[in-house]
């Protein structure tokens, strides 16, 4: 009876994991959808900001793998399952703050080099696109995530929220150049959006060193303290 009772609960976990599988590689898949309407949005329209996202939306595709990736590595290594989300916070950390002190850099140099043209309706466009896109993206990310710890991390919802605010302002920032604005703001935006990546770096690799519920009680303190 133990020994039926192992075999059915392994086939049942085994399954699971298929179907969480099928969902991760979708969402990967949509990345390069995602990256490629930015990628002729950026070409087309001359904005810096869909250019600096690109970066930002292929981090998305190592976050996402990562319970792919814990779950190959369980099998083959005699490390907890904690460890590897520990080692593996803190080596996607490190890449996220390469790739956002790269971007403020490039931010830096468009804003002392002063005017460029940008167009706005483009921008719009694309990014508008891109933006229905990662939406998508989250909503098939949505149907696993309560039955993985990755997408409890603070880390992670940081991301979406911050996916959310970008997905609303971009296509703001292209109609705000369309009807006149200063095209500056494009480079600001993409300033943010590296700023953004780091943050978002920093609360993951403190997640993987001192654990989750000790991060968000921290942040907890840290709004209340804003807000009184």
């Amino acid at each position: 009876m133990t020994e039926y009772h192992h075999e059915h609960t392994h086939d049942h976990e085994e399954r699971v994991t298929a179907s969480h599988l099928h969902i991760y590689v979708k969402a990967w898949l949509i990345t390069f959808v995602i990256a490629g309407l930015e990628l002729v949005g950026a070409i087309l329209s001359g904005s810096f900001a869909l250019l600096a996202d690109i970066t930002h939306v292929f981090t998305d595709t190592i976050v996402g793998l990562a319970p792919v990736s814990v779950e190959v590595m369980k099998k083959k290594t005699v490390i907890s399952r904690e460890r590897i989300e520990a080692a593996g916070g803190v080596l996607v950390s490190a890449f996220l703050i390469f790739i956002g002190y790269h971007i403020i850099g490039e931010a830096n140099e468009h804003l002392a080099g002063g005017h460029e043209e940008v167009s706005g309706l483009l921008m719009f466009i694309f990014s508008g696109l891109a933006a229905l896109g990662n939406l998508y993206q989250h909503r098939l990310l949505s149907r696993v995530s309560p039955m993985h710890r990755h997408a409890a991390h603070s880390g992670f919802h940081f991301h979406i929220l911050t996916d959310l605010v970008k997905n609303m302002i971009l296509p703001f920032l292209g109609l705000w150049i369309y009807f006149g604005g200063g095209s500056e703001i494009d480079a600001y935006a993409g300033y943010a959006i590296g700023w953004l990546i780091i943050l978002r770096a920093v609360l993951l690799v403190l997640e993987s060193l001192f654990g989750k519920h000790v991060v968000q009680h921290g942040l907890d303190r840290f709004v209340h303290w804003i807000i009184r």
